[in-house]
């Protein structure tokens, strides 16, 4: 079993790699039709909203001490697995990038 900080880290590196994907969504939403803009944007608010339950996962992991946050793990893998399943619908809009790793 990793380590807390080592956890930590991990899920913060996909989330940086999740971000900086992303941006290249946003920058290719703006370069587009009303009515396609429409559907991208549409796309970006639900990346959004599972980054943000991502976020608030790692957030409450980090909050406890070392002795008990796994499990609160459980919790941040299901808020993982949501975050690669809208990141593979948005795929099928805007093309595919590769999905976050998340953990081993």
């Amino acid at each position: 079993m990793a380590t807390r900080a080592a956890y930590q880290r991990e899920y913060q590196a996909g989330l940086r790699v999740w971000d900086a994907n992303v941006k290249q969504w946003k920058a290719k939403t703006s370069n587009t039709g009303a009515a396609l803009r429409a559907v991208f944007e549409g796309e970006l608010k639900n990346l959004s909203a599972q980054r943000a339950l991502a976020q608030r996962r790692l957030d409450e992991l980090v909050r406890y001490d070392e002795n008990e946050w796994e499990p609160l793990q459980e919790l941040a893998e299901e808020a993982w697995v949501q975050l690669r399943q809208a990141t593979e619908q948005a795929g099928t809009v805007f093309g595919p990038f590769p999905p976050p790793s998340g953990k081993s």
